[in-house]
């Protein structure tokens, strides 16, 4: 508080020392970024913007209404200031927009706002200390596999598209984890960069899973067009064969199915088939999938189903 009562004891964390604090933040920060050492300054800042959560958060755009006096007009407007998300975080849009021209802070130094007359949306890179970014590939990606606000999802997307030599650091897991992020324009990335990678005469089938198995139409349809190119390979491959019982979109499981109606399976990996994805469901909870999954047993190998013992056939009906 600002004040106390007369014999009130002194406030041991004040309102003065929270402020010092939050700004203290900036200038570790600041300090860090201006000894040039990407090994001081990136590791902080990667913490501390995959430290936030929208869903957590709840983070929102607000503004306020004032009423200004103009003594030349002699007229009184009306002013709108608008508050970007997170505003009371200092660090965290100090990160991301601290060399920007949008932001300023608050009268008080505890907060950002747009300056008057702008609510502007970020288009360009803003962040501080572009040349340290520009030399963390692994750190960008740290942020677009795990960060969990839409704001840092962007800066991480821009960061990646002004940097082409990031390219060669991308290999198939970061791609798939990309397919499946929960941000739109980092599934998108995911997908370029499957596109860029992708080569039929050494076919990734792992890569090519993780495409099948993205929520982007997109990208699933790429998958399919893709199976064609490396049919020979995918139809001798258990472990592929197995994993597309697992996959979440029945389109997927079909391009497959279709695919395979011109390759017989030997019977030797049809039992492999079976046997590998009976272990899987036997240990899976998900009823939806665990019946998708049933179907593709039935597709891959309805003899060796058939031929399954007792105790397995009533485990896997029980499970179900």
């Amino acid at each position: 508080p600002y004040y106390r009562r007369r014999g009130e004891p002194p406030t041991t964390y004040s309102t003065t020392t929270r402020t010092y604090f939050l700004r203290r933040v900036v200038t570790h920060l600041r300090n860090a970024g201006e000894s040039g050492d990407p090994a001081l300054f990136i590791p902080l800042a990667t913490g501390l913007l995959v430290a936030f959560d929208d869903d957590l958060d709840e983070p929102a755009k607000t503004s306020t209404v004032s009423y200004e006096y103009d003594w030349e007009t002699r007229r009184t407007t009306i002013v709108t200031r608008w508050y970007p998300r997170y505003s009371h975080c200092l660090g965290f849009l100090w990160l991301l927009r601290g060399a920007g021209d949008a932001l300023e802070l608050n009268r008080l130094k505890t907060g950002w706002r747009f300056l008057a007359g702008r609510d502007g949306e970020q288009t360009g890179r803003e962040e501080p200390y572009v040349d340290l970014w520009d030399q963390a590939p692994d750190a960008v990606m740290h942020l677009l596999r795990h960060a969990r606000s839409m704001e840092v999802q962007q800066f991480a997307l821009r960061v990646w598209q002004a940097n082409p030599g990031f390219l060669d650091e991308a290999d198939c897991a970061f791609i798939s984890d990309l397919l499946t992020s929960w941000f739109p324009g980092t599934v998108a990335l995911g997908l370029e960069l499957a596109r860029a990678k992708w080569d039929p005469a050494a076919p990734d089938l792992k890569l090519l899973l993780a495409m099948l198995d993205s929520a982007l139409d997109e990208a699933r349809g790429q998958g399919s067009e893709w199976l064609a190119e490396v049919l020979p390979t995918l139809a001798v491959d258990g472990d592929f064969l197995a994993a597309v019982a697992f996959l979440k979109h029945e389109d997927a499981r079909a391009a497959v199915r279709e695919a395979l109606r011109s390759s017989p399976l030997s019977k030797e990996l049809r039992a492999e088939v079976v046997a590998r994805v009976i272990s899987g469901l036997l240990s899976l909870d998900d009823e939806a999938t665990a019946g998708a999954a049933t179907d593709w047993l039935e597709f891959i190998g309805p003899d060796e189903l058939t031929a399954l013992p007792d105790a397995h056939l009533v485990s896997l009906s029980a499970h179900v």
